[in-house]
């Protein structure tokens, strides 16, 4: 897809036009300049200014984030740190190897996942040593750090963003899956509903025939780039609880726009990561509705900066 196409550049755009904000993009649109009046700021991929550099740096770092909110007394989805072998030269540690074979062993299961990054990909779910060490070589052969978390099974995932302290929106994120009709296979019901743009997990058996009606998840990840779907929150209590959670996480963070990610673990929200960078694409496709609200955000968030609203 190419970046013109992106929900973020098409609402810029047309924010900038409703409001007489002069916009010039480089590189494909992932970099956008906007003046107003004797005013610019820079919008780099999904990074806004409102962010500061340290802020910024500690959600992209999952192992820090996790240390800190782990000080803060915030329940968290353990994230611990394992470096590339080839920078051990450098910052020394322990024998990361048994390290990883002592949590295996603790734990059952563990999911592997780069330090840095977003939207689901080289994230593993190992439960020998030999995927351990396949999907560690995976990682480290594109990143210079990996998270390594207890796997848990998660009952539910919501996002919310935040700006300024102030939740704009919260949805749940539904694993994707098929509805059975006791004849067709999970690999072309999957196909049927997502043109096959969804990410199978590999331990799914696409040979297998659902029953009429029945539910059947085809990967553990939410992430709605890979085919989870957004339902909106009808829970008021959970809903309280989910939001209040996210604040109080900005606030420690020092983040001012973000999205946050929480978890639902026996029926208590566990704080999963916070991105700085707030990316709606998926969302914001899905409807009219969604993508005005979407569009509300980052009006908002860029008259922080040019105060054309003022």
């Amino acid at each position: 897809m190419h970046n013109s196409q992106r929900i973020i550049v098409r609402a810029i755009s047309e924010i900038c036009s409703e409001h007489a904000i002069e916009l010039k993009t480089y590189s494909y649109d992932w970099i956008m300049k906007l003046s107003y009046k004797s005013r610019e700021m820079f919008i780099y991929g999904y990074q806004f200014p409102l962010n500061g550099a340290v802020a910024d740096a500690l959600c992209k770092d999952k192992s820090a984030t996790y240390e800190l909110l782990k000080e803060c007394k915030i329940p968290a989805i353990p994230h611990l740190y394992f470096t590339c072998p080839e920078w051990k030269h450098y910052v020394g540690g322990s024998d990361d190897q048994q390290r990883l074979n002592d949590l295996l062993s603790e734990y059952g299961m563990l999911v592997l996942k780069p330090n840095e990054g977003t939207g689901g990909r080289d994230v593993y779910f190992v439960d020998r040593v030999e995927t351990v060490l396949e999907a560690q070589m995976k990682i480290f052969k594109r990143n210079d750090a990996m998270a390594v978390s207890p796997f848990f099974q998660i009952e539910d995932e919501y996002r919310t963003i935040v700006l300024n302290d102030t939740v704009k929106i919260t949805y749940k994120k539904k694993r994707p899956s098929v509805i059975g009709d006791g004849v067709k296979n999970v690999a072309l019901l999957a196909h049927e509903k997502y043109s096959g743009l969804v990410e199978v997990a590999p331990s799914v058996d696409l040979n297998y025939v659902p029953l009429a009606g029945a539910e059947f998840i085809l990967s553990q990840k939410h992430n709605l780039g890979l085919g989870g779907e957004a339902q909106d929150v009808d829970d008021s209590v959970l809903l309280q609880q989910i939001e209040e959670l996210a604040i109080k996480v900005a606030k420690i963070i020092t983040i001012r726009f973000a999205a946050v990610d929480i978890v639902i673990l026996s029926g208590v929200p566990y704080v999963l990561e916070i991105n700085s960078g707030v990316m709606a694409e998926n969302y914001g496709s899905t409807s009219k509705a969604n993508y005005d609200k979407i569009k509300k955000i980052y009006e908002e968030a860029i008259n922080e900066d040019l105060k054309f609203m003022m």
